[in-house]
């Protein structure tokens, strides 16, 4: 069987907290820990860990290809015909044994998936297995790093094509269909979203594109998080064709600045609320606090919204490899919003953002 040195790690951490069995169901912490997984949909799949070994249950017509990407020995596979019971039986045979009594769950695993567990684990004590796993991923490897600086730069090529892409009269559905084509013909795997918001509608930090139009002189906000070989990037930038008004500008500048403030703010072993406290300051000393209506950032990498939560209540220490962004906005209501967004990593030298390009506003 190939050998996993994640898995290895996280055996070691069961060990320490007396954890006996881990289920995970096809989520970003079993990609985490092996390199394919099926799509579970509603057929019950799923991945089982103990102290010394893995093993998993998946549908018969996946079994094959399973095998081949992932090199697991112990494959236990059903037919829609005969259903998951007699798979899991093996599996829990496999694994588990008189002594067994703290298993951990995926947290997103789908109530039906628990069902079919159920016979299993209920007289076992169980917890959640996020915050075991999110331990290991919260520190990005050196190729899941470089994996996000490439995602990143594919949703930086397709935003250099701004001038074929923004045009004054069209819908922001006519603007996130043209994003989204040249996102897909550059490899991306996964749109997660592309915001395009126009006046007012960028005053609302999630408005969905719409039949509203871009106008000149009306900057359009567009927030990008997509997915290239299973890893995130997001990015928030403002487009506009011709000048925008000098309150616009205004409030532009201040948002930049406070940005700024808070990628300095990043540096191992401080406290990660302080960047949320640097740009909320900024913005504060403006005078536009109350316009500031959301944290300043998240955590990234197989999922687009993970830990850390880049907050002014979180008490977490910074360490070399966390990748988060940082996204201070003003949302002047009936007017508009301005955000600006990075993903950065944390490094020994402080921040290196990840999406790279100039945070300038993008004029057409």
């Amino acid at each position: 069987m190939k050998e996993y040195t994640v898995i290895k790690r996280l055996q070691e951490v069961m060990k320490n907290k007396e954890l006996d069995l881990i289920v995970l169901w096809p989520s970003a912490n079993w990609l985490y820990l092996v390199p394919f997984a099926p799509i579970a949909e509603e057929r019950p799949t799923f991945l089982f860990i103990s102290q010394e070994d893995i093993c998993s249950v998946v549908p018969d017509f996946d079994r094959e290809e399973f095998i081949e990407k992932t090199e697991l020995e112990h494959v236990y596979s059903w037919r829609d015909d005969e259903g998951p019971k007699q798979a899991v039986q093996k599996a829990w045979d496999l694994l588990s044994s008189p002594e067994t009594q703290t298993i951990a769950l995926d947290d997103t695993m789908p109530f039906l998936f628990w069902k079919t567990l159920e016979p299993h684990i209920a007289d076992k004590s169980s917890q959640l297995a996020s915050s075991l796993v999110m331990d290991l991923r919260l520190i990005k490897r050196s190729e899941e790093i470089e994996a996000i600086r490439r995602t990143s730069a594919m949703i930086e090529n397709t935003l250099s094509r701004a001038a074929e892409i923004f045009l004054a009269g069209q819908t922001e559905k006519a603007v996130e269909g043209k994003i989204k084509a040249i996102l897909l013909e550059s490899g991306i795997d996964n749109l997660d979203y592309v915001l395009v918001q126009s006046w007012p509608n960028s005053a609302s930090p999630h408005h969905l594109p719409g039949s509203a139009r871009v106008k000149k002189g009306e900057p359009v906000l567009i927030d990008i998080a997509v997915s290239h070989a299973g890893y995130y990037s997001d990015i928030t930038r403002q487009v506009s064709v011709g000048e925008p008004s000098d309150e616009y500008r205004k409030i532009f500048a201040i948002v930049r600045e406070a940005q700024a403030e808070a990628v300095e703010a990043v540096k191992v072993g401080v406290p990660i609320s302080e960047i949320d406290k640097a740009a909320r300051e900024s913005i504060e000393k403006a005078g536009y606090g109350q316009y500031f209506k959301h944290r300043v950032g998240h955590g990234l990498g197989l999922e687009v919204h993970e830990p850390p939560s880049v907050w002014g209540g979180n008490p977490l220490i910074m360490q070399s490899g966390m990748v988060f962004t940082i996204e201070p906005g003003i949302y002047l209501p009936d007017k508009f919003g301005v955000r600006i967004e990075d993903t950065v990593v944390v490094t020994h030298k402080g921040a290196d953002r990840l999406t790279s390009s100039s945070r300038d506003l993008i004029i057409i």
